[in-house]
């Protein structure tokens, strides 16, 4: 799940999200509620309420200290209630905004979007099945476009990015790319581009469709490449709200129709309105995963790891290595992939000697269309394990 603007997070969106914080017991806010503002003061810092008076109260002050909120940031706000989800925002020293979460949020947060991955990879070969549809309906028209971008995001595993941070950091993903990161190859076409935290990329594009859709949308006016023309045929940019709607549109449809979401518990959220351009990388790492686990433990080495203990250095060691791999694949570092990409149950039963028996079971039988091997049998395990 993405962390959406506060300014622009749908209706239907913010309804979950307020669900979500209501689990936490926490309350859903925005920073554009009155709050307390953090000033520079000699050496340190004076804070002042939403009337503009000094804040004496000791309990106060040991709040907003206990929130470490770092010191170069800027135009700091801070929520008056300790049980609002979002603490604090503030600007750091390249004027991004950045946001400080009570903590109880960020657990129930990533508790549910492992909790809706199995809706996700449920609903992942309807969806497939209809970017494949999209990709044949009229040229440059919003679906056909979007539906390429998806079919980009799916497989090159690219950030989605959005226009703040390509014009701000001069970093870009998928939907903020140019004209200038996209070149012929002897192939097809490669895109080279910067993106977040300044890593280069390098990919390359070979698949005709693919290629026809993104020259057609280079050819008309304007520096970013995914473009298309509405109905009365006014060229429109794409960006990440566009491709999110898309998804949620079609995963909330195929969620839906498998099973429809509670209200009472975090798995009711998986409705398919929380569904991002994020839950591909999420989803893919939880593969990769399982799948570098399964190859390794194939092998002579990995048939000794198998016959070791519960939780032993050897498993250990495999699942750093299984880390590092797959953040290699996504771009992040071990420990970001680890703690916000890899499902941990994968991990916990690996660890525990669960792990190989029912993947190694769950990869027989045919897989349905549009679903990959390696994606039935890990979405085989985690049900079977939640």
């Amino acid at each position: 799940m993405a962390k959406l603007d506060q300014q622009t997070t749908p209706p239907d969106v913010r309804h979950d999200y307020e669900h979500l914080a209501r689990l936490a017991n926490l309350r859903y806010v925005s920073d554009d509620e009155p709050g307390f503002t953090r000033r520079r003061w000699g050496r340190g810092f004076t804070y002042r309420d939403a009337a503009g008076k000094t804040v004496k109260d000791k309990a106060l002050r040991q709040r907003f200290d206990a929130l470490v909120i770092p010191p170069m940031w800027s135009e700091v706000w801070i929520c008056q209630d300790e049980k609002g989800h979002l603490q604090s925002t503030g600007r750091d020293d390249k004027a991004r905004k950045q946001y400080l979460y009570h903590p109880e949020w960020n657990r129930v947060r990533e508790h549910a979007k492992f909790a809706a991955m199995i809706g996700f990879a449920t609903a992942l070969p309807t969806l497939r099945e209809q970017v494949e549809k999209d990709l044949e309906a009229a040229p440059l028209s919003r679906a056909n476009v979007l539906a390429a971008v998806v079919k980009l995001l799916e497989t090159t595993l690219i950030r989605i990015g959005n226009s703040r941070y390509a014009k701000m950091n001069k970093s870009y993903g998928l939907s903020t790319l140019r004209s200038k990161h996209v070149s012929e190859t002897d192939n097809g076409l490669a895109f080279d581009f910067v993106g977040k935290s300044a890593k280069e990329h390098h990919i390359e594009l070979q698949d005709e469709r693919l290629i026809e859709i993104v020259q057609a949308c280079s050819e008309l006016p304007g520096y970013q490449i995914f473009k298309y023309l509405d109905e009365n045929g006014d060229k429109q940019v794409v960006d990440s709200s566009d491709v999110n709607d898309y998804l949620r549109r079609h995963l909330c449809a195929a969620t839906e129709a498998h099973k429809q979401p509670s209200s009472e518990d975090l798995e009711g959220l998986a409705s398919g309105r929380l569904y991002s351009a994020k839950d591909f990388r999420t989803w893919m790492a939880s593969v990769l995963a399982a799948s570098y686990l399964y190859d390794e433990l194939q092998t002579s080495a990995g048939r000794t790891i198998l016959a070791s203990a519960p939780a032993s250095k050897a498993r250990q060691q495999l699942v750093t290595d299984m880390v590092k791999s797959v953040a290699e694949e996504l771009g992040n570092t071990p420990a970001v992939c680890r703690a916000s990409y890899i499902h941990p149950m994968l991990i916990e039963r690996f660890l525990a000697g669960q792990f190989f028996e029912t993947y190694k079971h769950a990869r027989r039988g045919r897989s349905k269309k549009h679903q990959s091997c390696e994606e039935k049998a890990l979405l085989s395990c985690l049900c079977t394990w939640q």
